[in-house]
């Protein structure tokens, strides 16, 4: 088997190796690789001692963060809508996904009702950021910002994508305790949420 990126190791030590595509079920891992990257990314800054002297770092920090964390929320709503055995067409535009989602399920009410409990911060980041590239390319799609707000509360942002990767996280287990799928997974307690 080839390993990629294996020229440009400077050691012959191969004891950082990660395995693509071969979970049967890797859709749930990309987007939880999402998601704990932006955690990891968000608690490494909040733990640097030198932040109050570096105020840029917080300022380059904040588009990966968010990158990271946007890129689960679409990947988990996706996933969701596939293990339904249906396929939708909505590119990166997260309300009308997340919208799609919330009109064809058959979880129970108290799934459904916190789905559209979090429609909120989803129309929220539609609105903030319609084509995904407000925190992705320095100009959007029409050279000109759709918004004018030039601050962001990041502890605000980071507790907004947890509350919503936790709903949809939650209703993946629901899917994949009751439900057997086409793809065999079998849920690790290694890969539970390591936040609350």
């Amino acid at each position: 088997m080839e390993i990629l990126f294996k020229e440009f190791n400077s050691t012959s030590e191969n004891n950082l190796i990660a395995f693509l595509d071969s979970n049967i079920n890797s859709d749930y891992f990309y987007a939880r690789g999402f998601e704990r990257a932006g955690y990891l990314l968000y608690e490494t800054w909040v733990g640097k001692e030198e932040r109050e002297e570096d105020n840029t770092s917080i300022d380059c920090i904040v588009y990966p963060i968010y990158m990271c964390y946007r890129q689960a929320i679409e990947l988990w709503c996706k996933k969701l809508i596939r293990t339904n055995n249906r396929t939708v067409k909505t590119g990166h535009i997260i309300k009308d996904i997340h919208n799609y989602l919330v009109e064809n399920n058959n979880y129970p009410d108290g799934l459904k009702k916190s789905l559209i409990d979090n429609k909120n911060f989803i129309e929220y980041l539609n609105e903030i950021d319609p084509f995904f590239d407000r925190f992705r390319y320095d100009t959007t799609i029409k050279q000109q910002r759709q918004n004018n707000k030039n601050e962001l509360d990041l502890k605000g942002m980071v507790e907004g994508f947890q509350q919503s990767c936790a709903v949809l996280e939650k209703i993946w287990d629901h899917v994949s305790e009751n439900e057997l799928h086409k793809d065999g997974f079998v849920q690790d307690n290694h890969y539970k949420r390591i936040f609350k």
